[in-house]
């Protein structure tokens, strides 16, 4: 057990390494980042999540580029969709990260709202989870092209997912159903 928890605990402090030193770009202040990052993984407990998950997010959140004062949000972000959805956390991180660079909301609440809005649209949409979030990847560079809006391109997301647009689909459906 004491063997299990030391290789545990490297396993973790490798992966804040990696994860401060993604972020701190040269800066020699990887160890100062490194250790927030690992206040906020044991500030934020997320059940669903041990110890090496948590890391895990918060290292590909780092890679994402996400701002180190909304990793905590985003983090109990993925655990509450991992339980929703029943999507992998990995997944799941990934979708809120993307979710996260397609906003231009300063506040911790605002971002907050966004998600739970998402959620909601997750639960209304009559295709599992998976499928939606799989959708949301297909066709992720529509949102990023700075066409639409957050807002509308959920809505037309959802829209076409409801109406059977299959998911190899979907961009092509929201593309063409964009009037904006």
């Amino acid at each position: 057990m004491m063997i299990a928890s030391v290789r545990i605990a490297a396993e973790v402090e490798g992966i804040f390494r990696q994860a401060s030193f993604s972020i701190s770009m040269g800066t020699g202040l990887y160890k100062s980042i490194e250790k927030r990052l690992e206040r906020i993984s044991d500030n934020c407990k997320v059940d669903i999540l041990g110890p090496v998950e948590r890391a895990k997010v918060i290292r590909l959140f780092c890679y994402k580029k996400l701002p180190i004062d909304r990793i905590d949000s985003a983090l109990r972000a993925v655990g509450l969709l991992t339980v929703i959805t029943k999507v992998d956390y990995e997944t799941v991180a990934l979708f809120v990260a993307d979710v996260y660079k397609a906003t231009n909301v300063d506040s911790r609440y605002g971002y907050d709202r966004i998600l739970d809005e998402i959620y909601i649209m997750i639960r209304e949409t009559p295709v599992p989870p998976s499928e939606f979030i799989e959708a949301f990847n297909r066709s992720r560079r529509l949102l990023f092209s700075k066409k639409m809006g957050l807002g509308q391109y959920f809505k037309l997301l959802k829209s076409g997912l409801e109406s059977g647009a299959s998911v190899e689909d979907i961009s092509d459906y929201i593309a063409s159903t964009y009037g904006g």
